[in-house]
């Protein structure tokens, strides 16, 4: 009776084993390099960043400047490619947010001021008369 009752559960086992992957499918898996990775999860995405700056007022009215349409644009950044739009998309990340580079250029003059002031004080240099002292 105990051998009737195995091939009764094995054969069940068996059969709802059979019923039970019917329905899934292989997957394949293969090593997948970075760059590749990179490409596939931030191809669209570069190129929306990309439109969308070419979307800001600022930007379209730079272009009608210099007589190209806001349409033309949006037709050379549809043909770019994955590559392309990544490298467009690191110059626009690179780009400041605001303003022509003064700010840069008065932090540098007064960084110079500052250093010749210093090396004026201890001596090196004599560009400044205001900091010799009287004898």
């Amino acid at each position: 009776m105990k051998s009737f009752s195995h091939r009764i559960l094995c054969a069940t086992l068996s059969l709802s084993l059979c019923i039970s992957s019917i329905g899934v499918s292989s997957a394949n898996a293969s090593p997948l390099s970075t760059n590749d990775f990179l490409q596939h999860s931030q191809g669209v995405s570069v190129k929306d960043k990309v439109g969308n700056f070419f979307d800001r007022s600022d930007v379209i009215s730079t272009l009608q400047r210099y007589g190209v349409s806001p349409l033309e644009a949006k037709t050379r950044i549809d043909s770019l490619t994955d590559r392309e739009a990544s490298q467009m998309a690191a110059l626009i990340d690179e780009m400041p947010a605001g303003g022509d580079g003064v700010g840069a250029v008065i932090g540098a003059i007064v960084l110079v001021f500052i250093v010749l002031l210093f090396t004026d004080i201890i001596g090196l240099t004599k560009v400044f008369p205001f900091t010799r002292s009287v004898r």
